[in-house]
């Protein structure tokens, strides 16, 4: 199982309910959050790399994998 991000993880998690939600602009505009979602973390998880401390790069936290 790969490492997923809490953003990642909540959009594995809630994915059975978009195949439930009748109506396909309520089910795009689901979707679309989730992707809203993962790039807003990834910017985050880059500009605090970048403001943070170079010499101590630190991946950003994930769930699932072999090591949880």
């Amino acid at each position: 199982m790969s490492k997923l991000t809490a953003v990642e993880w909540l959009e594995k998690e809630m994915s059975y309910v978009a195949h439930f939600i009748r109506y396909t602009n309520v089910r795009e505009a689901f979707l679309d959050a989730f992707n809203q979602a993962k790039q807003m973390e990834k910017e985050q998880t880059t500009e605090a790399y970048i403001t943070g401390s170079h010499h101590l790069p630190i991946p950003p936290k994930t769930y699932g994998g072999d090591h949880e």
